[in-house]
């Protein structure tokens, strides 16, 4: 009796130990577990608003765009583990979330690899959601971690979502507002390059046109300088004007040159 209990024992326990690995293996695994075997990924901060963080929420532009999402991947133990990475798709199944195979993800940048980390190691690192959608769409981010025959995967959650609309009254008040901008720096411009009244405008090539009048002058003024040297004048009058002199009286001068000798006979 005692050893049949022990068969149906160790039986049912070896049940549960395959049931416990095919539950891990199948594509409808749930997603909720941010890690296995010693290696956690989550988003990272992992806490907001002191509101613990478990799956990624990430808005794509609408109309196409990417956006750069950090994580952080962590060892838990104080062994040093290896786990591989990839990104894979994610749909709603009767019994949970329902995980594709490796790099079926089109809107998730993670590369399939396979990172190691040592005891109690932390890696920050980023990936990219990327593309075009209309509506939310699901993605993982999963961890597959190896131990002998049996392979525990996990999967944390990537939520995208598109951008807002822009409403339309808003969408033609940009327009105009940007319509009006042009006519104001057309105008201006305009109004820059326009001659002025009554005159004409700058001849081409950005050159001046300088017109001078010359009038006969009525007067004129003779300026002296005084730097130029001194010249004497002498006044002169009119004879009229002058008194009367007696004629200069002219001088008789001999000279013992030539002076023939005096004779001293008369004639």
């Amino acid at each position: 009796m005692t050893r049949s209990t022990t068969a149906v024992r160790c039986l049912r326990t070896a049940v549960v130990g395959v049931l416990a690995a095919l539950a891990v293996l199948s594509p409808g695994s749930g997603a909720g577990a941010a890690g296995t075997g010693g290696v956690e990924l989550s988003p990272y901060p992992g806490v907001v608003d002191g509101k613990q963080v478990t799956a990624f929420h990430v808005t794509l532009p609408r109309g196409g765009g990417t956006a750069s999402v950090r994580y952080a991947l962590r060892n838990t133990t104080t062994a040093t583990k290896s786990a591989r990475l990839y990104a894979a798709t994610a749909r709603h199944a009767a019994t949970g979330w329902a995980i594709g195979d490796a790099g079926s993800s089109p809107y998730l940048g993670f590369p399939d690899r396979t990172v190691t980390l040592g005891p109690s190691e932390v890696k920050l690192a980023s990936f990219t959601a990327h593309g075009t959608i209309d509506h939310e769409v699901f993605g993982a981010l999963v961890v597959e971690v190896t131990n002998g025959s049996v392979t525990q995967r996990a999967a944390t959650l990537v939520y995208l979502k598109p951008g807002r609309r822009v409403p339309l009254p808003v969408l033609l008040v940009g327009v105009a507002v940007l319509l009006l901008a042009v006519v104001g720096g057309g105008v201006a411009l305009a109004r820059r390059r326009a001659p002025p009244p009554g005159g004409r405008g700058p001849p081409p090539g950005g050159e001046t046109e300088t017109v001078t009048s010359t009038t006969s002058p009525s007067f004129a003024v003779a300026g002296v300088s005084t730097e130029l040297p001194l010249v004497r004048v002498r006044r002169v009058q009119s004879p009229g004007a002058a008194k009367k002199r007696n004629a200069p009286v002219a001088l008789v001068c001999t000279s013992a040159v030539n002076s023939p000798v005096l004779s001293s006979r008369r004639t």
